[in-house]
């Protein structure tokens, strides 16, 4: 899936901002999928928890990639009043490297949203 951040900006699960809403330089992220998770995927965060989010990129995670989106989870999550904390992976790492045994994959089949 392609992402065009300048018609069709991904949004959050919960429905309040667009995650990828304004990037500087690259205009597009290929995203294959994302999870919230933490205590806001759990339910029991508090007003101050922050927000952490699996980004699954469909090709290779690059310098430009995951800047766009730190970026935008940081100009998200300020507007928001919240600290989203973005994880970039790539699709092949996840299916296919260290990751897919890692102790953050554990988390996200026990307790990841998909967003």
């Amino acid at each position: 899936m392609v992402i065009d951040l300048r018609t069709d900006p991904f949004q959050l699960h919960l429905g309040l901002y667009p995650l990828w809403g304004k990037p500087t330089g690259c205009h597009a992220v290929h995203l294959t999928h994302s999870y919230r998770l933490g205590s806001r995927a759990r339910g029991d965060a508090n007003p101050d928890s922050d927000l952490d989010v699996l980004v699954i990129l469909d090709g290779p995670v690059s310098k430009q990639s995951r800047r766009i989106v730190s970026d935008n989870a940081w100009e998200v999550g300020f507007e928001a009043g919240i600290v989203v904390v973005p994880i970039v992976v790539s699709r092949e790492s996840w299916e296919k490297g260290p990751e897919r045994v890692s102790l953050l994959a554990m988390a996200v089949r026990e307790e990841g949203v998909s967003i």
